[in-house]
């Protein structure tokens, strides 16, 4: 076939391959021993066709070296990660458009309605006492959050135990001030961090320090956005293929499944012994477990707010939390956010994604019977790509111990 289909060609292989077939074809071939003709046939047809078969070699593992290289700059090492996100400046972070802000002489009740209507959980206190060119330690005197409000209301509660129902009605919030409850915001103090600063320093802040919210100020000392530990997090469940095999990797092998000791309320405890492991262990939620030890709900910081926005809610302080649960999900509360569980075999990329979809900020490690092994927060996962440079890299921050 090659033969006819090259007859007209002037190639001289091609000239030379029909000579030497319409020879082998006919009785003057001189090699008579037919092994040897047939091993001379393979030398020669091998000698024809090496420059092509050659060049395709040569062809595809250059197109592989490409693709290789193509990847190799697409992925991050694990080795480079602090370089990568050092390399990453917090004025690329999107910003925040219309900031929501507090006055500090609004009161409390304000505040709450404020957070409420813009479905947020904490908010920066202005300051109105600091002249118009004031830098960001005068303009802003800290952050109110709703889990700090929700705290104020259970030391108001504990206080009178027979003015539960009476509590708003007495004007309680009405008559606090924001400055008076800022101070008690959890997880961390009030640390701005500059655009000029990069993602490297605010995934350490928010991974082995545990804060939860970061200020991003410009030079003016305005605040341009409102980091949060959710935010980067999503950002990193959309880019996990280019840490390369980071992804991949199991709890396991990421050394994220060592047991420890865990907080955890029984599904017939009072809500108020929730509240106050809470309060008390600074955590942001407790899990809630059956009769048989197993994992069945989940108390968070999040979902005290229905305590504040709604406080009918307030007479469910001393029953089973069961009832709790049930009265936040449905309704026109907003709905309690859902234990999630992983094992230890899945993979970090599979667990990013359950808490990026979830918008949750723990994942309960959990046995094959759902019995509960320790707690995986958002601050575990940042840990996992960035490493403190130093001991005193943060020596000028006031960092929470």
């Amino acid at each position: 076939v090659c033969v006819q289909r090259k007859s007209k060609s002037r190639d001289p292989q091609s000239c030379l391959l029909q000579k030497v077939c319409a020879l082998r074809s006919s009785n003057k071939w001189p090699l008579a021993n037919k092994s040897l003709a047939r091993g001379t046939d393979f030398l020669f047809l091998s000698w024809f066709f090496f420059p092509s078969f050659l060049s395709l070699f040569l062809s595809r593992k250059s197109t592989d070296k490409k693709r290789k290289n193509q990847r190799a700059m697409e992925q991050v090492s694990e080795a480079g990660l602090n370089m990568f996100f050092q390399s990453i400046p917090l004025s690329e972070v999107p910003p925040t458009r219309d900031l929501v802000c507090v006055r500090s002489d609004d009161n409390v009740e304000h505040a709450v309605e404020v957070l409420t209507k813009h479905n947020i959980l904490a908010c920066p206190v202005l300051n109105v006492d600091a002249p118009a060119d004031a830098s960001w330690s005068e303009k802003y005197t800290g952050i109110i959050d709703m889990v700090g409000v929700a705290m104020y209301v259970l030391d108001l509660v504990e206080k009178d135990k027979h003015s539960i129902a009476m509590l708003f009605e007495h004007h309680s919030l009405a008559s606090t001030k924001v400055q008076e409850v800022a101070g008690t915001a959890r997880w961390g103090p009030f640390i701005p961090l500059e655009t000029t600063d990069s993602m490297l320093d605010a995934m350490l802040l928010m991974g082995k320090h545990e804060l939860h919210r970061i200020p991003v100020v410009k030079s003016g000392g305005d605040i341009v956005t409102l980091l949060t530990q959710s935010f980067v997090v999503n950002t990193l469940a959309g880019k996990m293929s280019q840490f390369g095999d980071l992804g991949k990797k199991s709890l396991e092998e990421l050394g994220l499944t060592a047991p420890m000791k865990c907080f955890s309320v029984s599904i017939d405890q009072p809500l108020l012994d929730a509240i106050r492991l809470i309060r008390d262990k600074n955590v942001s939620a407790v899990p809630v477990v059956g009769v048989d030890g197993a994992v069945v709900g989940n108390v968070s910081a999040r979902d005290l707010r229905n305590l504040v926005t709604d406080p009918t809610l307030l007479k469910l302080l001393r029953q089973p939390v069961r009832q709790f649960l049930a009265s936040v999900s449905v309704g026109e509360h907003e709905g309690m956010n859902p234990a999630i569980t992983c094992r230890a075999k899945d993979s970090l990329e599979r667990t990013i994604q359950q808490l990026s979809v979830s918008k949750i900020h723990r994942i309960y490690l959990c046995d094959t019977h759902n019995k509960l092994i320790r707690v995986i927060s958002l601050a575990d996962i940042l840990q996992v790509f960035v490493k403190e440079p130093s001991p005193d890299y943060f020596g000028k921050y006031p960092l929470p111990k």
